[in-house]
């Protein structure tokens, strides 16, 4: 049986999600073609393909296929396993995992819709891909690639729906790594800093609502959830997709990978321990500054609840209020009970 490790100077399959134009998908799309290697490149749309063709040579080479996928829905995987396996007679060296979705909103305020998508698309929908394509894998003893992110282990606030999906994206490689060890697969966590790309633009953002417990800061959370700050702080995706490559594809490539602007400092700071975090993120995230009425944000919270139940024929019955500085607040004096 011929595989990946056995040939590694021969051109790879490799089939990669979530590249769409102007992503770091594309970026990694057009690297590994020109590198000479047969690539598939997968997105939820193909009309979006037309526009990658100018950046091309010859729009009709073999050697890069685009093909429809959805990574969170079942029929579209298995369509998308039966393409490659018609086109390629079921080869297979290397899955990028790469579609990813971002959702930028205090933990409070997030809607379970909105975040059950977020895990749909950055979890399930790598889990579902992965289980698909790795027969083939297996096969060729080949490598999966996840692209992750540096917020798997910062907790950077107005984004931690999207930190935990990558959290436990993390975990999934680390887990998945030993399972496939006794197949020869290597798995390989790519830890995403800042890149310069259209994600920011295609994340979903959450206004600061006056119900919100945030909403006296609301100028500048909503500052920071635009991106103005970390915008400022990029590495070029051509840039990113060639480090990408030349990792993934080199004989014995490391399991974790650190690439894009302020990667590897965030990950030193990791390593001091969660405390480390509470010094600087705050200030830098509009923490700092709050000012939180807690009184004036549960009236106009009652308010919007009797609201609603009162369109929906329904009693409005307030919860009761403590008074902060009350004995019923928590309070860190000892329990002289216990």
């Amino acid at each position: 049986m011929s595989t990946s490790s056995d040939n590694d100077m021969r051109p790879k399959v490799i089939l990669i999600t979530g590249c769409s134009y102007g992503g770091i998908g594309e970026a990694l799309t057009m690297q590994l073609y020109r590198m000479g290697h047969r690539v598939f490149a997968t997105m939820r749309s193909l009309s979006e393909s037309a526009v990658f063709m100018p950046h091309q040579t010859d729009a009709n080479v073999p050697s890069l296929t685009w093909l429809p996928l959805d990574v969170t829905d079942e029929e579209s995987i298995k369509k998308c396993v039966a393409n490659l396996t018609s086109m390629n007679g079921g080869r297979l060296d290397i899955l990028i995992n790469n579609a990813g979705i971002g959702y930028s909103a205090p933990l409070l305020d997030a809607d379970m819709a909105q975040a059950k998508k977020v895990f749909d698309v950055n979890y399930f929908g790598v889990l579902a891909v992965t289980q698909a394509f790795a027969p083939m894998l297996i096969e060729s003893k080949g490598r999966v690639v996840n692209i992750s992110s540096i917020a798997e282990f910062s907790p950077v606030p107005w984004l931690g729906v999207y930190n935990s999906s990558k959290a436990a994206l993390g975990m999934f490689s680390d887990t998945l790594r030993l399972e496939l060890q006794p197949f020869g697969v290597k798995v390989i966590n790519v830890l995403t800093g800042g890149i310069k790309s259209n994600m920011n633009d295609n994340n979903v953002k959450a206004a600061i609502g006056p119900e919100s417990f945030y909403y006296p800061n609301k100028t500048e959370i909503e500052r920071i959830i635009r991106g103005e700050v970390s915008l400022k702080h990029q590495t070029s995706r051509e840039l990113f997709a060639a480090k990408v490559a030349k990792h993934i594809l080199s004989k014995n490539p490391s399991a974790q990978l650190l690439a894009g602007e302020k990667s590897t400092s965030m990950w030193l700071l990791s390593k001091v321990g969660g405390t480390i975090w509470g010094l600087f993120l705050p200030r830098m995230f509009g923490l700092k500054n709050l000012k939180p009425n807690v009184e004036e944000t549960m009236a106009r919270r009652d308010e919007k609840e009797e609201l609603v139940r009162a369109a929906a024929g329904e009693p409005f019955v307030p919860l009761p209020h403590i008074d902060p500085d009350s004995s019923l607040s928590w309070s860190s004096e000892p329990d002289s009970t216990m």
